[in-house]
């Protein structure tokens, strides 16, 4: 692990890391063996303690819940969203599209709701009056496109699977991830939950610039592209759950045949990068290939990959937002630090043979 400790040491690194009013947790595994950085080199029990929001890796978890209620048979990544909610049978979108299209962002629906605006009530918390009734407005005037769609990164999409999942179930989306995916892997202090008393706490959250700024949060309608709430060390877990199920043949762990099948390439040919149920499949120079997924809110990012043939992972939570420079500075060749570049970053160094 002396290869992580030497890349946070560096002077780029230390100076995003140790910005003021940041408070942010590095976490790693390799073959077993978990490391973590926070500024106070806080040990892992007392990491339990500091939830972050995890905004867009919580996609991730919405994938593996379909990959769970399909691997019970209880529906199929084929199916129309029309079939799994009545109220959008009158949609050539929802009769024609399919879960899958949603999960791997290649359903041709745009980044938000084309009503998403007319329903924002707090600027600073965008998603939290976006309710059901808009998104199956939205939904049953959305139209459709005929032939193969490239793909687009949506929230809106992973909003309405999320809801789809929870409709079918006749459950709030919540109690299912608790049911099939926070429980069975230990997850104790992952939430969707602002006020869950679990002895975790959401760390105080900052715009970029420092700025204080709001937690989000989210109705039925958009939870699954962005609600879900969580730790270092329960990230690491949920991360070597995929680790164990990518370096297992074993049927029969209903667990491990879930992360498996959320796994899986919809998208994208073997030897360049793919989509699979969420996770981004970015193949590497020596053959190996990484998952990951990142996210971010106002004030809070984050990111969270996985390496199977390296047996290793990496996770970072910042309760500092992105700022828009820093997202598009890498079209003008700029590489600021981030909590992307450095989960890339410490990748490299893992990601690596001894």
């Amino acid at each position: 692990m002396e290869r992580i400790q030497e890349a946070l040491r560096r002077k780029k690194t230390r100076a995003w890391l140790e910005r003021s009013l940041h408070d942010p947790v590095v976490a790693w595994v390799k073959g077993g063996e978990r490391g973590y950085w926070s500024r106070d080199d806080a040990d892992e029990e007392a990491l339990k303690s500091r939830r972050y929001e995890i905004g867009s890796i919580t996609k991730t978890m919405t994938g593996c819940l379909l990959a769970s209620l399909e691997r019970d048979g209880r529906l199929s990544r084929e199916d129309a969203p029309a079939a799994l909610a009545p109220e959008l049978a009158a949609s050539a979108f929802a009769s024609k599209t399919t879960l899958a299209e949603l999960v791997s962002h290649t359903s041709g629906l745009p980044r938000l709701p084309a009503n998403m605006r007319a329903h924002v009530r707090d600027k600073e918390n965008p998603y939290a009056a976006y309710g059901t009734d808009a998104l199956v407005e939205a939904v049953l005037k959305e139209p459709y496109r005929d032939g193969a769609k490239p793909s687009s990164y949506s929230n809106y999409g992973f909003g309405l699977l999320g809801w789809l999942l929870a409709r079918s179930s006749g459950e709030p989306l919540a109690e299912l991830l608790q049911a099939r995916l926070f429980e069975p892997l230990g997850l104790e202090r992952t939430t969707l939950d602002s006020d869950a008393e679990d002895g975790a706490s959401l760390r105080p959250v900052h715009r970029s610039s420092g700025a204080p700024a709001k937690p989000w949060t989210f109705g039925e309608a958009m939870a699954g592209a962005g609600a879900v709430r969580s730790t270092a060390p329960d990230l690491l877990r949920y991360a070597e759950a995929q680790l164990a199920a990518a370096s297992s043949r074993e049927t029969g762990d209903p667990v491990r045949e879930t992360m498996r099948l959320a796994q899986t390439r919809l998208v994208g040919s073997p030897q360049g990068v793919g989509i699979g149920y969420a996770w981004i499949i970015r193949p590497e120079p020596d053959g190996s290939h990484t998952f990951w997924h990142n996210g971010g809110t106002y004030g809070s990012s984050s990111f969270l990959s996985f390496n199977p043939e390296h047996g290793a992972a990496i996770a970072v939570l910042s309760n500092r937002g992105a700022s828009a420079a820093s997202q598009l500075a890498p079209l003008i060749g700029l590489r600021p630090m981030s909590a992307d570049l450095l989960g890339a970053e410490l990748g490299k160094e893992l990601y690596r043979a001894e």
